[in-house]
């Protein structure tokens, strides 16, 4: 793996700064070599991988060092086992952005914002772009959601990266903490009311469905999306009568899935809030 010289000129800001962190992978070595000398020419430090060993080995070595890590990571799809790799980085804890380079058909697997073709100046405008939305902070205050999944690394990551964002999130553990916690807030004028919530159709006790079947009896406003096997078309027919809500593959990736929350932001709600637990 090369190590390219991170001390870098921010442009935009015409100071020197610590610049956006990012690892290019791909096994042709032309293309990771023009990749990381035309990221490099627009301000950021640059590591390349030409692996998917090399690749896993730096996001390990970076996160381990007590550096930030990786902020972005530019992939060419092409990369012999590079996509299940980055699969498991995405459901991983504080997942970096993404830009795939010629994989389309991988987009809503892998939660990536941005496909791209090779072509650097295509290349560097998708990386400015994953990055400003990787770390766009809402722009109304933050979203209040509540989150029960019962994938554990899942609901894990769709935290990090929803609070990473400015929402306030409260994790409860199935579909009777959802409507117990609604229960206690909707009584306390200054109580905590989520604005969405992200609920999974298996869960135990009660499941995201018969949650959001009480819920409706006395809020129709709950924005809902509800994680239902791909194929299950009783779920989501269920999950259109309870609407407003969506139903969504099981198999969507955490920054995918916090896209769809963060789009449905609720205009003015600018009160301060942070991560709890009930």
């Amino acid at each position: 793996m090369e190590r390219h010289d991170p001390r870098l000129r921010d442009t935009r800001h015409g100071r020197l700064a610590a610049p956006a962190r990012v690892l290019v992978v791909s096994s042709s070595s032309a293309r990771r070599r023009a990749l990381a000398a035309g990221l490099e020419d627009d301000g950021f430090a640059v590591l390349d991988a030409a692996t998917a060993e090399e690749t896993l080995w730096c996001l390990v070595a970076e996160r381990s060092s007590g550096g930030r890590g990786i902020d972005l990571i530019v992939a060419d799809a092409a990369t012999p086992d590079v996509l299940p790799l980055l699969e498991d980085v995405a459901v991983g804890p504080s997942p970096p952005a993404l830009v795939l380079v010629g994989a389309a058909r991988v987009k809503e697997r892998l939660g990536a914002a941005h496909v791209v073709d090779d072509r650097l100046p295509a290349v560097s405008a998708a990386v400015e772009r994953a990055l400003e939305a990787h770390r766009q902070p809402p722009e109304a205050g933050p979203l209040r959601v509540a989150v029960a999944l019962a994938d554990a690394a899942r609901r894990d990551a769709l935290v990090s990266l929803l609070v990473r964002r400015g929402g306030g999130v409260i994790q409860v553990d199935d579909g009777l903490e959802l409507l117990e916690l609604l229960g206690r807030q909707v009584t306390q004028p200054d109580g905590w009311y989520p604005a969405v919530a992200v609920l999974d159709a298996r869960l135990p006790r009660m499941d995201g469905l018969d949650a959001l079947a009480e819920v409706r009896q006395f809020d129709r406003t709950l924005r809902a999306f509800v994680l239902v096997e791909a194929g299950d078309a009783a779920a989501r027919e269920a999950v259109a009568g309870l609407a407003p809500a969506d139903a969504v593959e099981r198999e969507i990736a955490p920054a995918a899935l916090a896209d769809r929350v963060l789009e449905r932001r609720r205009q003015g709600d600018t009160t301060q809030l942070t991560r709890c637990r009930v």
